[in-house]
């Protein structure tokens, strides 16, 4: 993402804030090791190549869940 500085000096904190944990949200859905996007691929695969898939969507979204938990949404007064 390509944001000129002006477009920072105008950004609220909780603008700020949310951009943030957006970021890292992504950051850690995406991470090789602990990240639930090697989960929805591996359940997309095995969906695919016509297994049962449940189990690993079940642990796909309990792991989405958790990282969506540890980095929630700021609250705003």
């Amino acid at each position: 993402m390509s944001i000129k500085m002006n477009e920072y000096q105008a950004e609220t904190n909780a603008e700020y804030q949310t951009r943030m944990i957006d970021e890292a949200r992504k950051i850690a859905y995406a991470d090789p090791q602990n990240g639930s996007d090697r989960l929805f691929a591996e359940h997309a695969r095995k969906v695919i190549m016509g297994e049962d898939g449940e189990a690993k969507k079940s642990e796909a979204v309990a792991r989405y869940e958790e990282i969506k938990a540890s980095l929630p949404w700021p609250v705003t007064a």
